[in-house]
């Protein structure tokens, strides 16, 4: 073990975020997500969290921020506690920012505490407004639409650390900007990512995106809004990527999404 961790910082050049795929299960069923279908993965483990924190530690890799990703990480949310708990314990890992990714569908409690607090930052994951997307899902749009923004108001968005992130496609590109406006306006959202969908049923036009794009970093400089359009930031660029699930462990080098080291175990 201790030779693949120190191969891991032979090869990393950037800080390294370590992505906890927490499960594969989700509770919406978008049918443009690219983990959609990859249900016979299996739900990280209590033993396998534990470990791999304690080895994290154990051969000092350093680590930029915590992800708790999915699936809907929040449908093992006594397994998020249990890491969140278990990397506070972590001398070393004191600083180390914490973010969940979320649909907003569901959100514990204990978790919402910690949103409150300011100890776990939030991706969370919108698909607009616009009535385009009422057929995106198997719970009715408006019924979704209440849950989420109920769920948005308990996280007090005005003082917590959340990004609202955009999947972007011709059902929403349309009103894409008047969407970030809203919860801007309503809920004091300043920070928003655009990841563009790539299928080609739902995928936009260049041209389409082109304009809408241009609208949207025009109107992030006229409010000091933070604005990622279909910016690798989160994931690629700036860092590098230790990615665990309950399967395997692999190291992805900053800058290569879609590329896999060697380091895998």
């Amino acid at each position: 073990m201790k030779e693949k961790y120190d191969e891991i910082k032979a090869l990393s050049t950037k800080p390294i975020v370590a992505t906890f795929y927490m499960t594969a299960r989700c509770n919406l069923h978008c049918n443009y997500c690219y983990e959609l279908g990859k249900t016979t993965v299996q739900d990280l483990s209590p033993d396998r969290i534990i470990q791999t924190l304690e080895d994290l530690d154990r051969y000092a890799i350093r680590m930029e921020a915590i992800f708790l990703f999915g699936g809907e990480p929040t449908l093992c949310a006594d397994n998020c506690l249990l890491l969140l708990t278990k990397l506070g314990q972590m001398k070393k890992s004191q600083n180390t920012r914490r973010v969940l990714f979320t649909n907003g569908m569901v959100i514990p409690e204990q978790l919402l505490a910690l949103i409150s607090k300011n100890e776990l930052d939030v991706f969370l994951s919108s698909d607009g407004f616009g009535s385009a997307a009422k057929e995106r899902y198997g719970l009715a749009f408006a019924e979704k639409q209440s849950i989420f923004l109920h769920n948005l108001k308990q996280m007090h968005p005005e003082t917590s650390r959340i990004t609202i992130s955009f999947a972007v496609g011709k059902h929403n590109i349309n009103t894409i900007v008047h969407d970030m406006d809203l919860f801007f306006k309503d809920y004091q959202i300043r920070s928003f990512k655009v990841n563009i969908i790539r299928k080609n049923c739902f995928a936009a036009s260049h041209e389409k995106l082109f304009i809408e794009r241009q609208k949207a970093i025009i109107w992030a400089a006229q409010n000091g809004i933070e604005l990622l359009w279909d910016s690798p930031t989160t994931y690629g660029s700036e860092y590098d990527n230790l990615y665990i699930s309950q399967e395997k462990i692999s190291f992805q080098p900053a800058g290569q999404l879609g590329t896999w080291s060697n380091v895998s175990w």
